[in-house]
């Protein structure tokens, strides 16, 4: 879905001193980086990090745009703001379904990356580690779902469906969680 932000979009916010830097954004939410006095850009040493994130309708009710920096090279390869925001979401399956079920719900596609990090939840709803999936051909819709479910083993009381979205970076790599078909922020888009 579309956003009226584009990556780079430094905005000032009613809400804090600091200007905020927008890594990707769509209709549902926008995420972003935070400016911080003397250190610079938040996440330009950060090895592994959650995204901030903000409803998109809120972040334009309560902000301005104050200047363009486009993310760096270095900054594209590392955030990887091409990546989708969420995708394999769907209502009537469950994480503990096999994994061929659940790859069959969607037809096989490229995934527009060669490696990213998975990070599943508990039985209470809480993440666990990350597990890196690699593959030097380039990764398949196919082949994260059967990675995704090998390592989500647990069942939680709040997760209902399935679904991945995006987290940040792990080891300088995109991470994604898993859930259910809304997002832990209650994103039904």
């Amino acid at each position: 879905m579309a956003s009226d932000y584009s990556s780079g979009d430094v905005l000032a916010v009613d809400w804090d001193t600091r200007a905020i830097r927008v890594i990707q954004a769509d209709a549902s939410e926008t995420f972003y980086d935070v400016e911080w006095e003397q250190l610079g850009w938040g996440l330009a040493r950060a090895r592994t990090a959650t995204f901030y994130r903000m409803r998109t309708d809120y972040l334009k009710e309560t902000s301005r745009l104050v200047r363009s920096e486009p993310l760096s090279l270095k900054e594209l390869s590392r955030l990887r703001p091409d990546l989708p925001m969420r995708f394999f979401r769907h209502g009537d399956a469950d994480w503990s379904e096999s994994a061929e079920s659940l790859a069959g719900l969607e037809p096989d596609t490229d995934f527009p990356a060669r490696q990213l990090s998975l990070i599943p939840f508990g039985t209470k709803g809480g993440t666990l580690k990350a597990h890196r999936i690699a593959d030097d051909g380039g990764l398949t819709l196919r082949r994260l779902v059967k990675e995704a479910r090998r390592v989500q083993q647990a069942v939680c009381a709040e997760v209902s469906g399935v679904g991945l979205y995006r987290s940040g970076i792990v080891g300088n790599i995109p991470s994604y969680y898993l859930w259910g078909v809304v997002d832990q922020a209650g994103h039904a888009i």
